[in-house]
C-alpha cells in the first residue's frame, strides 16, 4: 500500500470589482454585459464566466463570427498591476492568481465593504472574421429527395453562416425520423479553399426504413374471424409524404381505408391530407351497419415548431339487413 497526500492551497476568495471588455467592435460592451450574470461586489465565479462566454459565442455565431474567442484577464487589486514589475510579462491567468505573489495594495478600493479583496475582470475578445456560406451539400440520402432536406434548413447559400441556425436545422432534420441522428462527423463545416471568408457545409445522412408492412389474422367477440393487411410509410417515394392503406376482411366485419398527407403543400409549410374509409359490421341477429366517409385536413405553421389544423369529416351511415323483430 502507498499513501498519497495532495497539498492544496485554496488562496483567497475574491469579489468582482470592475468588469469590462476589450477588443470587441462588432458587438458593443453594453450588449455583451447582460450575457454575464456577474455583478460588481459578488464573489467571482469562473462557472458564470464560462456560461457568459457560451452565450456570447452564440451571439457572435448567429452573425457569422464562428471563430469568436474570449478569455478573462484577471487583476486582483491587492497585487501589482500587470506590467508594474519587471519580468511580469506573460499570458494572463484564467483564474485569480496564486496568493504567492507579493501583496502590495495599489488601489485604495482594494477590498469590498466586507473586506473581501476585489479582482478586476477584463474580457479580452477576438471577434475574428464574418463568414458566409458557399455550398451546402448532402450525401447518403439515397431515398429522400434533396428538396425535402433543404426545406428544413434555416441556412441559405451565399447567406451569413449562422451557427445557431445550423443547430436548429440539424434539430429539424433529426425530428423527421428519416435518417439516423445527425451528430459528430455527420455535420462537416470546412473553410472554402481559395476563399477568404466562406465555408462549405456537408451533411452526411444514413437512411432509416420508414415503411411498415403488417399482416395477420385473429378472432374477436365483435369481429369474429378476420384477416388484416396494411402498409404505412412516412416518407412516400422519398418526398416526405405520409401514405397508408389498410384492408381487413372477416365474417362479421369489413374495413378498408386509404390515407395520404402532404406536409409541405406547394413547397410551403402547409399540411393537406385526405383519409377515405369504408366500414361494415354485422351485429348477429340484429342488423348490419355500413359506413362510408372521409376526412379532410388542412394545417398551417403558426410557430417554428407548431402548426394549427382544421379538420372536416363527412360520413354516411346505412343500416341494412334489419331483423324484422325491430
Amino acid at each position: 500500500w502507498i499513501q498519497l497526500q495532495v497539498p492544496i492551497t485554496e488562496g483567497k476568495k475574491y469579489a468582482v470589482g470592475d468588469f469590462k471588455f476589450e477588443g470587441n467592435k462588432v458587438v458593443n460592451s453594453e450588449a455583451l454585459r447582460p450575457l454575464f450574470n456577474i455583478q460588481a461586489g459578488e464573489t467571482y465565479s469562473q462557472k458564470k464566466v464560462k456560461k457568459g462566454l457560451e452565450k456570447a459565442q452564440e451571439v457572435y455565431g448567429s452573425g457569422g463570427y464562428f471563430e469568436f474567442t474570449a478569455y478573462p484577464d484577471l487583476q486582483p487589486r491587492d497585487q501589482p498591476r500587470n506590467g508594474d514589475e519587471a519580468g511580469a510579462a506573460g499570458p494572463p491567468s484564467p483564474g485569480p492568481p496564486s496568493p504567492g505573489t507579493a501583496a502590495t495594495a495599489t488601489d485604495s478600493g482594494a477590498t469590498a465593504k466586507d473586506g473581501t479583496p476585489l479582482v478586476d475582470v477584463t474580457m479580452r475578445v477576438d471577434e475574428g472574421k464574418q463568414y458566409f456560406i458557399n455550398r451546402i451539400t448532402f450525401t447518403g440520402n439515397t431515398t429522400t429527395r434533396d428538396n425535402v432536406i433543404r426545406r428544413e434548413l434555416r441556412l441559405v447559400e451565399a447567406g451569413v453562416f449562422n451557427t445557431m441556425a445550423l443547430k436548429d436545422s440539424v434539430k429539424r432534420l433529426n425530428q423527421l425520423g428519416y435518417f439516423k441522428p445527425l451528430e459528430g462527423e455527420a455535420v462537416d463545416v470546412q473553410k472554402t479553399p481559395n476563399a477568404d471568408n466562406k465555408v462549405d457545409i456537408g451533411l452526411k445522412f444514413e437512411e432509416q426504413n420508414r415503411n411498415q408492412l403488417t399482416f395477420g389474422a385473429g378472432v374477436s367477440q365483435f369481429d369474429g374471424f378476420f384477416g388484416q393487411l396494411s402498409f404505412q410509410t412516412s416518407n412516400f417515394l422519398g418526398r416526405g409524404e405520409t401514405f397508408s392503406v389498410t384492408a381487413q376482411q372477416g365474417n362479421r366485419a369489413k374495413n378498408y381505408q386509404v390515407a395520404f398527407t402532404e406536409p409541405f403543400l406547394f413547397d410551403r409549410p402547409m399540411t393537406a391530407g385526405v383519409d377515405l374509409y369504408s366500414r361494415e359490421i354485422r351485429y348477429e341477429g340484429q342488423f348490419t351497419q355500413a359506413t362510408l366517409g372521409g376526412n379532410l385536413v388542412f394545417g398551417f405553421q403558426v410557430m417554428p415548431y407548431a402548426r394549427m389544423f382544421v379538420n372536416y369529416n363527412l360520413e354516411q351511415v346505412e343500416v341494412k339487413d334489419l331483423n324484422p323483430l325491430y
